[in-house]
């Protein structure tokens, strides 16, 4: 069902967003139940429309809506509005537009999405995230920490003849900083492609094994390729590992180590719902684990 929305000024389409957004959030009293209104609000009654009640909850959430989008209307045009979209709401029911098929299938996909991501905000809240649980993240997905931790540069190149170009400029007595932030296309570039002290394991296999081969104070003779580009790489210094700083990886680990407790409660409703499968030839899928990201050069 394609809906013409061309004639109806932009204020009201613009609070409409909202009650999209909100739907079967709000509505009280004699609204409880309505298409697009089922669930009661708390709070001061601020208009009433054909006996529908409009809470200053909704008054409140229209205005921060219209502060996000740089307006400062007043508390009576925020009312004219939520009076305006509540008087459509009415007459879209009244038309039996909640029947149609694509329009009720709308309504049931926006309120289980409200549901569905305040259930998840809430989990991921309540979930407390120790620094073990980081390490053990950590190492399940890198390995143990290395013998050694090494301080890096390098100079980024989009092809293997400009990285060869600044090998040879690093032969006649460039210096590697100066030539990483006048070459480099790195997000490191700028600070002379320095990557500070890391875990080799940090970084893709090929750059990895290219960096342990050096002796500090040395680059590589040879450009390495990666997904990233082309590289020549510098060991600075290195020294033997005092513990992983996990602070670079802290917000991916996180989000890993919530997303995966998240995914084991609901696996754990999974097994102790009664779940019927009605479509001919089709069954519940097994639930597959999402591949890690590789760690970065960068």
């Amino acid at each position: 069902m394609i809906m013409n929305t061309h004639r109806i000024p932009g204020a009201i389409l613009l609070s409409g967003a909202l009650l999209l957004l909100g739907a079967c959030q709000s509505g009280d009293g004699a609204a409880a139940g309505e298409p697009g209104r089922p669930m009661p609000l708390p709070g001061e009654t601020v208009a009433v429309v054909n006996g529908v009640e409009i809470k200053d909850i909704e008054l409140e959430a229209l205005r921060e809506l219209r502060r996000r989008s740089n307006q400062a209307p007043d508390d009576q045009s925020l009312i004219d509005d939520l009076i305006s979209i509540e008087l459509l709401r009415q007459q879209a029911v009244a038309d039996g537009l909640h029947k149609d098929p694509q329009v009720a299938l709308r309504i049931n996909q926006q309120a289980t999405g409200v549901l569905v991501s305040a259930l998840v905000d809430r989990l991921a809240q309540s979930e407390t995230v120790s620094d073990e649980d980081l390490r053990a993240a950590y190492e399940k997905q890198f390995g143990p920490p290395s013998e050694y931790e090494y301080h890096a540069r390098h100079i980024l190149s989009k092809t293997e003849e400009e990285a060869r170009a600044n090998i040879e400029a690093l032969k006649k007595g460039a210096d590697f900083a100066e030539l990483a932030k006048a070459k480099s296309t790195g997000p490191s570039g700028p600070q002379g492609g320095d990557l500070g002290w890391a875990d080799p394991k940090n970084y893709v296999a090929p750059f990895a094994e290219a960096l342990m081969k050096l002796k500090p104070g040395e680059y590589t003779l040879e450009p390495v390729k990666t997904q990233f580009g082309w590289h020549v790489i510098k060991l600075e210094e290195m020294r033997p590992a005092g513990g992983q700083d996990l602070s670079r990886f802290r917000p991916q680990l996180e989000r890993q180590i919530i997303d995966e407790r998240i995914k084991a409660r609901l696996d754990a409703l999974k097994a102790a719902a009664k779940i019927e499968i009605r479509l001919p030839g089709a069954a519940a899928a097994p639930q597959a684990e999402a591949p890690a990201d590789d760690a970065a050069g960068e």
